[in-house]
């Protein structure tokens, strides 16, 4: 309400808001889903195990800002199944960063460190990342996944949901208890700098062809907010067939590694 309401009023409505809820929250904490029932209905809220199935490849076009440090990033991604990936960031202060998975090869190459061959928990988790479904076939990748509780997350009452990782530290997902949409994610990312806490703010669902998709995330990294709007995504597109192939350096590593 306004600054010129009465403060008496004010303070009355802010209580029952507050009010209302928490006895919604305890409403539905007394009679929580299972963890596999709550990713099935977001599975269905988000366009059905067909939409997904319908999805050979997807590409997506996104900018990521960091408004503390004044500066953004223009990304492309390729997703192909059974498990391809291409990413290339492009940004005057970073130059060139590019990521890519062909098979079982999880590779990065950057201005500052050259080419080099994800390996080990940094590898594992790109992998499982990287996959177009993983949620839809997620007993290939996580060995449980259990809802333990109700939360509020920026305002919305959530599911909270558990799920571990075959290979890979404990993630936390939050879904709308009304939608079942994805609001939140918590996950400990692998990377050659250690073992980094993420938290992902995820928003503005649309309708790309049959599915739901978000189209901004706000990632809380390391002290910094970093912003991901999504420009365009498109399906099944004609890529070639040698499209994921590692470029000649990363293919150096490999056959030294042989």
């Amino acid at each position: 309400m306004k600054t010129g309401y009465f403060f008496g009023l004010i303070l009355i409505v802010i209580s029952g808001f507050f009010s209302a809820v928490l006895a919604q929250e305890d409403t539905v904490a007394a009679q929580l889903p299972d963890g596999e029932t709550v990713l099935n209905n977001y599975i269905q809220a988000t366009g059905g195990r067909t939409a997904y199935d319908a999805v050979q490849n997807r590409v997506t076009e996104w900018m990521m800002e960091i408004p503390a440090q004044g500066f953004s990033l223009t990304c492309k991604a390729y997703l192909s199944r059974p498990n391809r990936a291409y990413m290339i960031m492009e940004s005057p202060a970073f130059g060139k960063i590019e990521k890519g998975i062909d098979g079982d090869v999880a590779w990065e190459n950057t201005l500052m460190k050259g080419p080099r061959l994800l390996e080990g928990q940094e590898k594992a988790d790109i992998l499982r990342e990287a996959v177009m479904d993983k949620y839809v076939e997620w007993k290939k990748f996580y060995s449980t996944i259990t809802c333990a509780g109700v939360d509020t997350i920026e305002g919305k009452a959530c599911y909270r949901c558990e799920l571990m990782p075959i290979d890979g530290k404990p993630q936390t997902f939050y879904f709308d208890v009304d939608t079942f949409l994805l609001h939140k994610v918590e996950v400990t990312a692998e990377t050659d700098m250690g073992a980094i806490p993420v938290e992902s703010y995820i928003s503005d669902y649309r309708r790309v062809d049959q599915l739901l998709v978000p189209f901004k995330t706000m990632v809380k990294v390391l002290g910094q907010e970093r912003v991901i709007t999504t420009q365009s995504i498109a399906h099944n597109q004609p890529l070639a067939d040698d499209f994921f192939t590692p470029p000649a350096e990363v293919r150096a590593l490999l056959d030294k590694n042989k």
